[in-house]
């Protein structure tokens, strides 16, 4: 009652109608009379219509379309986020109403709806047919009046890890950990194998059963279960510069740097292994933090002692080291061990891949390079035995204004270790610290006195923190 069905006709008959349904299901059309269309679907009422205008006519055809479809009132009771009545669209189904009404709350159930009509439930609907099988021919259209009920959720059970959609599912009291596998769509490829751990809660305890793939369909779940299966976390590593494979590789959990690196072919003739470089993502993060902490840590500092602030020369060297603070690039570089033979002996050195990491090999290069407050930065050719003085005194020796403090030198392998200046070259002659080729020096600026506190004391770190990633972004740059 209310809708408005729409025919053309066409033939014999060159005309158009647009009637309305009346109170007692019947249209009435000129030339024809009334046509009872009371409860017919659209497919049986176009048939209705057909055979009419057929028995009236001679060579007529027609088109029938829904014209205007009237509003219905239907009421939602139970578990809804926003119970009451609400007028929807004629021709709306449950999914449409329950839309409209804020969908199911969490103690609702997806699974138990009744449809009442007149007061008798003529329907009782599963949404999990529409919503994770895309099947919706069971979802009629309402009629005005009636009601819908969500009834409470009874089962709940959760797929954890290993299943393709791990989620909590609703389960009915009959099924069992089959049906479970299928909602959730079934099992990813990487299960390292299809023994089930099933955690239960059974008198106030949690406890663990095992099951096999046969097992699924004869156990039932009960509400709170969790079964799950171990995965194989499967992710790629770059392989990059000198092995005789370079490019990416798949990885499972279990998968070390040796094994990444035997996948790649070994490395080439020319590789220089002690300079080899593993850059990994959680790392980089967390030097990200590092230069973000001592950027606060300065901004406090500066902040507390206003005197300094008003100092002469502090306008220029607060933008520059704030400056040089925020562009620091992390590069997440891990200090490892590269020589496959060291790595077969020592398996703590053996360190595991995580996914996308970047191992990079580089050829060897017999420079050394200084950089800083030196007269001449660059590179000096490597000297087998020479020490920090040789290298400073080939690039011109130390400025004025480097710093009376501390000398970073950053070994091929990311290692970091520092010398002491006290502007007399001799001195580091009593330095035992070794230099190798593709080593990195950094010879930092002197910052000075504020105030009787010792201001590079303050920054230090910052500075060291900036040699490691020079001389880490020079090395991967080749």
């Amino acid at each position: 009652y209310g809708d408005y069905i729409e025919i053309r006709a066409f033939g014999g008959l060159n005309r158009d109608f647009y009637e309305e349904i009346n109170r007692d299901g019947t249209i009435t059309i000129d030339g024809i009379g009334k046509i009872n269309l009371a409860g017919l679907n659209f497919d049986q009422a176009v048939k209705v219509l057909n055979t009419e205008f057929e028995n009236s006519y001679i060579g007529v055809n027609i088109v029938v379309n829904l014209g205007e479809v009237r509003d219905i009132k239907v009421l939602i009771t139970g578990n809804s986020a926003y119970p009451g009545m609400y007028t929807i669209s004629g021709n709306s189904n449950i999914l449409q109403a329950l839309n409209i009404a804020g969908g199911i709350n969490e103690n609702g159930s997806l699974r138990d709806i009744s449809v009442i009509r007149n007061g008798v439930e003529i329907d009782s609907i599963d949404l999990y047919e529409a919503l994770i099988f895309g099947d919706t021919r069971k979802l009629k259209p309402l009629k005005s009046g009636d009601s819908i009920n969500i009834k409470p959720v009874l089962n709940l059970v959760r797929a954890g890890s290993g299943f393709i959609n791990q989620a909590l599912f609703e389960l009915k009291e009959d099924e069992t950990f089959e049906d479970l596998l299928e909602f959730s769509g079934g099992l990813l490829r990487n299960v390292q194998s299809k023994n089930f751990s099933v955690v239960r809660y059974v008198n106030s305890n949690f406890e663990k059963i095992n099951m096999t793939r046969e097992d699924l369909s004869s156990m039932t779940a009960k509400n709170l279960d969790t079964i799950s299966l171990n995965i194989d976390k499967v992710g790629s590593v770059e392989v990059m510069g000198s092995v005789n494979n370079p490019g990416t590789y798949s990885i499972s959990s279990n998968d070390r740097l040796s094994d990444v690196i035997i996948r790649a072919g070994g490395y080439t003739d020319s590789a220089y292994i002690y300079g080899g470089r593993l850059l990994r993502e959680k790392a980089k993060q967390l030097e990200k933090d590092y230069a973000q902490s001592a950027y606060d840590n300065l901004i406090r500092f500066i902040a507390a002692d206003t005197d300094f602030l008003l100092s002469p020369g502090a306008g220029a060297l607060l933008p520059l080291i704030l400056s040089e603070i925020k562009n620091i690039e992390p590069v997440g570089r891990v200090i490892a061990e590269f020589r496959l033979d060291r790595l077969e002996d020592n398996p703590v050195k053996n360190i595991y891949m995580n996914d996308k990491d970047k191992i990079f090999i580089p050829k060897y290069d017999s420079s050394v390079f200084v950089f800083g407050e030196v007269s001449s930065p660059g590179s000096v050719n490597y000297s087998d035995g020479k020490n920090v003085n040789y290298y400073l005194q080939n690039t011109g020796g130390l400025t004025k204004f480097s710093s009376t403090k501390d000398i970073y030198i950053v070994s091929p392998d990311g290692s970091t270790a520092k010398v002491s200046n006290t502007k007399r070259l001799s001195s580091f002659l009593a330095e035992e610290q070794d230099i190798y080729p593709g080593t990195v020096i950094y010879v930092p600026r002197e910052i000075g006195q504020v105030r009787g506190i010792d201001f590079y004391a303050t920054i230090a770190p910052i500075f060291s923190s900036l040699a490691l990633s020079l001389a880490s972004l020079n090395s991967i740059n080749d």
